[in-house]
């Protein structure tokens, strides 16, 4: 038996009040999905390459490194996410 994955979707917020927000779209379109996760990988990795100190590029390695490894599981290479 298969184990029950979550859908991936993404939200598109507007701000609220202190740290709520309002969802105005949710989508679950494999190819947004597969951009969403190429353009946050590319801002993290410009993250490791301008960190202005040693310790900060470490920390921003290890976030990458995490980023990777939950993106991977939620957004796989094959496109669409879990549940499309």
């Amino acid at each position: 038996m298969q184990e029950a994955r979550p859908k991936v979707f993404l939200t598109l917020n507007i701000p609220g009040s202190g740290l709520s927000a309002k969802p105005l779209v949710a989508s679950h379109n494999g190819a947004l999905l597969s951009l969403f996760k190429s353009f946050v990988l590319q801002d993290y990795e410009r993250r490791v390459l301008e960190a202005p100190t040693p310790e900060d590029r470490i920390a921003d390695e290890a976030e990458l490194t995490r980023l990777h490894s939950l993106l991977d599981i939620f957004i796989p290479e094959t496109g669409g996410g879990y549940g499309n």
